[in-house]
Formats: C-alpha cells, structure tokens, sequence
C-alpha cells in the first residue's frame, strides 16, 4: 500500500516522468503530461532494449 500512495503522490510534468521500482528490477510507471499512468517492464536481450506494457 506504500507503493500505491507514492504513485498517487506524483504529479505529472511536461515531460513523460519515468520511475522505477527500487526492490522489483524492470519494473516502473510512467506518468505522462496528461496525468495518465502506465506500468511498464523494461529490460535488455543481447544489447537490444525491451520494453512491455501491459493491454489497456
């Protein structure tokens, strides 16, 4: 529930505000300029960059 009320906390900026999660690796939000939030998973296969957000 800590978690919940941090993300509640952030305020959206002129620019997508990305946040990562300091116990779970790859995982984060971003908080977009509009106010909308996406989890999102992020990692790297064989130097190339993977990004995973889930289905709205």
């Amino acid at each position: 529930m800590t978690t919940l009320r941090r993300i509640d906390t952030l305020k959206p900026r002129k620019v997508i505000l990305d946040v990562r999660d300091t116990e779970l690796r790859s995982f984060g939000i971003l908080i977009m300029p509009s106010g909308a939030r996406r989890c999102f998973i992020h990692s790297q296969n064989e130097g190339r960059s993977i990004w995973k957000t889930p289905a709205s």
